[in-house]
């Protein structure tokens, strides 16, 4: 069995070989303090957002497992996958850390994600596209297809497309995750409102909803 594992993202087709693509074709190279948003004044989570955890539901099998600390989402189905999306806190997580993988636009915010394909196998390319409303892009992908058990996941920081973000909004955030396949294009959607608090930026009105696209 060939496995190449990355502690952030990962592939697994039905030959459970472990295909890890580079994070920097999801996560832009450039360094964290220049990619930081000035306009946000208080760019963390509150405390008491931080310190509102949701008990962990019961998860189903071959999906990633979770990180501690979970502030809201839940799991959807989308054609025969099934996605799994969830906001979390992480204090190590900050704009100001030098490490891209403890950096997050919002000290103490993350988001845990993971998809998985439990369908008849579909031959050809496959793409995982990820962002912000208006703001998705390719993330990473393979050749080969896949098959019953294939699955992707992602845990880390949250960045903003832009310094023109709007942040804190009463509208609700959302972030689309895609899987593009030559049977379609499947994925869900995690919405949330931040809104500025006293300590912080308040997170509420966390929804998971599933995307179908047209083939």
């Amino acid at each position: 069995m060939t496995s190449i594992k990355s502690s952030h993202a990962a592939y697994i087709p039905l030959a459970f070989a472990v295909f890890s693509i580079i994070v920097s074709a999801c996560i832009t190279s450039t360094s964290p303090a220049a990619t930081s948003l000035p306009a946000l004044q208080v760019r963390a989570l509150s405390k008491e957002s931080c310190s509102t955890v949701v008990p962990e539901p019961p998860s189903m099998a071959n999906l990633a497992q979770r990180p501690e600390g979970l502030l809201g989402g839940g799991t959807v189905p989308s054609g025969d996958f099934f996605f799994d999306l969830w906001l979390y806190c992480d204090k190590e997580l900050s704009p100001e850390s030098s490490f891209l993988s403890q950096y997050s636009d919002i000290a103490g915010l993350g988001m845990h994600y993971s998809w998985l394909y439990n369908g008849p196998g579909i031959e050809g390319q496959v793409e995982e596209l990820r962002g912000f409303e208006d703001d998705i892009k390719y993330c990473r992908g393979f050749d080969g297809g896949i098959s019953t058990g294939s699955m992707g996941s992602y845990t880390g920081g949250i960045r903003f497309p832009d310094r023109d973000f709007s942040i804190p909004s009463e509208d609700p955030i959302r972030f689309y995750l895609e899987v593009r396949t030559a049977q379609g294009t499947f994925g869900a959607i995690i919405s949330f409102v931040l809104e500025q608090g006293p300590d912080g930026l308040d997170l509420s009105n966390m929804h998971v909803e599933p995307l179908l696209l047209e083939k």
